[in-house]
C-alpha cells in the first residue's frame, strides 16, 4: 500500500513538473516574443530617422542657377584655394543625383536566434534588415573646367564612404548620409590636415516644386574659421526619379 502511495506521489510530481515547465515555456515564449515587437517597434520609431524614406525625385540633372545662388568667395577663401582650383568650383554648372536601390537580399528572416533562447527573432531580424537594405546615394558636381570631378557615393544610413576631398588636396574626407524628415539628404564629412575640419551639406527639393533643388553647405575648419553658402538648381528636362 505504501508502495503504491509511493509511486502515485512520484508520478504526480513528475506531472506536476512538466506541467510547470511547460507554463514557464510558454511564459518565457511570450516574454521573448513581446521583447522583439517592443525592439522592433524601437527600430521603426518615428523619432528614429532611419523612419525616413528618401524623396526619389532628388534624382536627375541640375543645373546651377548661378542669380539664386550665394558666392562661393568666402568657401574658396577658408579652404584657402588656388586660383586653377578656385575657377574650377566658381564655374561649377551643376550636379547630377542617383538614387539607388539596395540589390535583394537573400538572407532568412529567421536566422538568428535571440539571447538565451532557441525561439527566432524574427521580427527584429527583419526590422534590422530593413534597415540594412537602404539605398544609395550618388552625386556628381560637374564644371565648365572639365577635368575638375567631384564624384560621391554614400549608402544611407550606412557605413561612412571615403571620397576624394573636394579641394583636390591629398587625402580623402570620410562621410556618411542621413535622410531628413522632409525626406532631402543630409551629407555630414570630415577630413584631416591640410586645412582640417567639417562640413554639411543638406540636399532638399524647394517647398512643393520637384523642379528646383536647394543645396545648403557649412564648412567648420580646425582653425576656427567658417563658411556658409548655399546654390539653388533647376531640373534639366527629361531627367528625373521616372528616368533612373
Amino acid at each position: 500500500m505504501k508502495l503504491v502511495v509511493r509511486l502515485k506521489w512520484v508520478i504526480g510530481s513528475v506531472l506536476a513538473g512538466i506541467v510547470l515547465r511547460l507554463l514557464l515555456g510558454d511564459n518565457a515564449r511570450a516574454e521573448v516574443e513581446k521583447k522583439n515587437k517592443r525592439h522592433e517597434t524601437q527600430i521603426r520609431d518615428s523619432s528614429n530617422p532611419k523612419l525616413h524614406n528618401i524623396n526619389r525625385e532628388l534624382a536627375g540633372t541640375w543645373v546651377k542657377d548661378v542669380g539664386r545662388s550665394s558666392s562661393l568667395d568666402e568657401a574658396c577663401k577658408v579652404m584657402q584655394l588656388n586660383g586653377v582650383v578656385r575657377l574650377a568650383v566658381r564655374l561649377v554648372k551643376g550636379l547630377e543625383i542617383k538614387v539607388t536601390d539596395p540589390k535583394p537580399q537573400n538572407k532568412e528572416s529567421a536566422s538568428l536566434p535571440t539571447a538565451r533562447s532557441n525561439i527566432p527573432a524574427t521580427s527584429v531580424t527583419k526590422a534590422v534588415n530593413a534597415v540594412e537594405a537602404q539605398p544609395t546615394f550618388e552625386m556628381a558636381v560637374f564644371s565648365a573646367i572639365p577635368w575638375f570631378k567631384v564624384r560621391e557615393r554614400y549608402q544611407l544610413y550606412g557605413t561612412p564612404s571615403t571620397c576624394r576631398r573636394r579641394d583636390l588636396r591629398r587625402g580623402g574626407h570620410v562621410g556618411s548620409a542621413t535622410v531628413t524628415p522632409d525626406g532631402g539628404v543630409r551629407l555630414q564629412l570630415e577630413w584631416g590636415a591640410p586645412l582640417g575640419g567639417r562640413g554639411v551639406d543638406d540636399i532638399s527639393l524647394m517647398s512643393d516644386n520637384t523642379n528646383e533643388l536647394l543645396v545648403k553647405s557649412e564648412l567648420k575648419l580646425d582653425n576656427g574659421q567658417v563658411g556658409r553658402f548655399h546654390a539653388v538648381y533647376t531640373r534639366r528636362r527629361g531627367t528625373g526619379a521616372a528616368m533612373e
